[in-house]
Parts: structure tokens; C-alpha cells; sequence
């Protein structure tokens, strides 16, 4: 599912916070710079560039973004790349990853991508006459600041839908029990109520005239109510302590999302953020070697330990078969009162 598709549906609880912490954490060094070698004018401008992908973060901004996409890309753009006209090569390097990001989240891939990657071009073109190591950190710091900006506002979709699959399949059991109920109950007592009423029907005319054979045909009644309640009543013990309805649903979910395997939505969103902090963190070591010319053999080994362990987990992660119940919904419990 594409980012524009999902931008009209804000994630629910707080997981749109994590993408809203990440961009209020790059922002004050991202200001420091740009007061450093722009003046106070640069760190307006900076501040300027994360207000609308601030807006995109937070739910209410969803809206927003949703009505009036193309205008607000359009000054992202301007935004981005006026102040190199106005600062020159002494910009702040990696903002233009901020346009990049919103550009994979508000526009449908495959043009997505290829926006993106006239955006690096630029970015690229625009740093010409730099040293090589330069040149190779204004690449690889857009990319590491877009795809962390992209996965975070993505891991909110996927809780969003987290969320609304819970919601549906509740919904569908409590549907399907309620269904089962009113089978069982029609298998049970449908006839007999039929018969119960032939039989009081027959009495009725039978009270004045014959009252004795009125009394049989209501014993006879009377007998078949019994029958009846005696079968709802194994019905429901049936019911109780055969499989689970609820169970055998999230059980033919979990096997239909995972291809037969039990794979859940959960471990893919695990899987989604291992993936973003490893693509983050990895650019984020090669930034930090390639702009200091050079780093101690404890720094990259420190580096290399660290890839290494979240690549592991993201291996590893297992993928977990939920085998807990929905809350049961209105079955045939009320008939144990009978």
C-alpha cells in the first residue's frame, strides 16, 4: 500500500510519535549548523523545513496534506532549495531529505521513486566543485534522513492497520457466533416449537367441550417443551467445550496473512522497524567516516558489532501464531440459565 493511499488515515494511539520524536531530534543540530554557517536567517529556514513534514506526522495534519498535496510539495521544493541560491555551497547538508521523504509518502510509487532519485541528482549537482568525501556525504545524508522520515510515517500506517484488522476480525467472530447460535437454536427447538404450538392450538376448542382430551394434548405439549429445553441445553454444552469459533478464526487469519506459516501482522512491524534502524544507523556510520576522512579501528569494529546484532535479530525475528481469543461475544452462554 502506497503512502498517498494511507495519507488520509492517521495511525491510532501514539505510534505516530515516533516519526514527531525523530524529526524534533534532528532538528536542533540540523539548527546549530545552519546558525553556524548561515546565520540566524539559516536556522528560520531550517525551522521553516520541518514544519510540513511536522504536519504530516501528526494526525490532524493527515487532512491537510490530503486536500492539498501538490501546493504543499511545491514549497517543500522552494524551500529546499532557495536557500542555496541565497547561502550557496555552505548550506546545511542532507535537508533535502525531507522533500524526499514526503515525496515516497504523498506520492504513488513508482513515480515515488524516481522523484526521489531526481532528488539525490540535484542534491548531487549541487554540491559539484566539493571534495569526494563531501560529495559522498551530501548523497548518503538525504537518503538516511528520507527513509528514516518514510519508515516511521509508514510503521504508524501499518499500526493504523494493525488496529482496524483486530477490529474486523472481532467484529466477523462475534457475526459468526452469533450465526452458529441461531443455527444451533433453530436445530434444536424450531420443530418442536412448531409442535408446541399445533398442540395448544388443538386444545383451545377442546376446553369447554372435551376438557380431558385438552389436558392430554397439552401434556403432549408440555412433554415436547421439555425435549426442547433438554436440547438447547446439550447444545450448549456442546457448544462450550467443543473448538472455539473465535479461536478457529484468528487461527485461519493468522495462516491466510502468513501464507500458511502463522505469520502475523506483528512480526512484520517488528521486522519494519529492525529494518529502518538498521538502514538509518548504517548510513549513519558511513556519513560520519566518509566526513571525518577517516575513523579508529574501535569506532568501525563498534560499528560493525552493532550492524551485525540487528541484522541478527531482523533474521531471527519469529514470527508469532496469536493464539489468544477475542472476547467472546453474546453466544449461547445466556441459555445455561434455562
Amino acid at each position: 500500500m502506497s503512502g498517498a493511499a494511507r495519507q488520509g488515515d492517521p495511525a491510532p494511539g501514539p505510534a505516530w510519535m515516533f516519526a514527531v520524536a525523530f524529526l524534533c531530534l534532528v532538528l536542533p543540530a540540523r539548527s546549530a549548523i545552519a546558525a553556524y554557517g548561515a546565520g540566524p536567517a539559516g536556522m528560520a529556514v531550517v525551522l521553516a523545513l520541518f514544519v510540513l513534514p511536522l504536519l504530516y506526522a501528526v494526525p490532524p495534519g493527515r487532512a491537510v496534506w490530503a486536500r492539498h498535496r501538490v501546493p504543499l510539495l511545491v514549497v517543500q521544493a522552494v524551500l529546499t532549495y532557495v536557500p542555496f541560491l541565497v547561502f550557496g555551497q555552505d548550506w546545511v547538508v542532507g535537508l533535502s531529505g525531507l522533500l524526499g521523504g514526503l515525496l515516497l509518502l504523498t506520492v504513488k510509487a513508482p513515480a515515488s521513486w524516481v522523484l526521489f532519485g531526481a532528488v539525490l541528482l540535484l542534491e548531487g549537482a549541487l554540491r559539484v566543485g566539493d571534495s569526494l568525501p563531501l560529495t559522498a556525504w551530501a548523497l548518503t545524508a538525504p537518503v538516511n534522513l528520507a527513509l528514516a522520515l518514510f519508515g516511521l510515517a509508514r510503521l504508524a500506517d501499518l499500526v493504523a492497520d494493525l488496529h482496524s484488522t483486530q477490529a474486523e476480525l472481532v467484529a466477523v467472530t462475534v457475526a459468526r457466533q452469533r450465526l452458529r447460535a441461531a443455527g444451533l437454536l433453530r436445530e434444536a427447538i424450531g420443530d418442536r416449537l412448531e409442535a408446541v404450538t399445533a398442540h395448544a392450538k388443538a386444545a383451545l376448542p377442546m376446553l369447554t367441550d372435551n376438557p380431558g382430551r385438552a389436558r392430554d394434548r397439552l401434556t403432549e405439549a408440555a412433554g415436547i417443551a421439555r425435549q426442547a429445553l433438554d436440547q438447547v441445553r446439550v447444545a450448549v454444552a456442546a457448544h462450550a467445550h467443543g473448538p472455539s469459533e473465535a479461536g478457529r478464526a484468528g487461527g485461519s487469519e493468522g495462516d491466510t496473512a502468513g501464507g500458511g506459516t502463522g505469520d502475523t501482522v506483528a512480526p512484520r512491524v517488528a521486522r519494519l522497524v529492525l529494518a529502518v534502524v538498521l538502514c538509518a544507523f548504517s548510513t549513519q556510520v558511513l556519513v560520519n567516516i566518509v566526513g571525518s576522512g577517516a575513523a579508529a579501528p574501535v569506532e568501525i569494529g563498534a560499528a560493525c558489532v552493532i550492524v551485525a546484532i540487528v541484522a541478527l535479530q531482523l533474521r531471527h525475528t519469529p514470527a508469532r501464531r496469536d493464539g489468544g481469543r477475542p472476547g467472546a461475544g453474546p453466544g449461547l452462554s445466556p441459555l445455561r440459565r434455562c
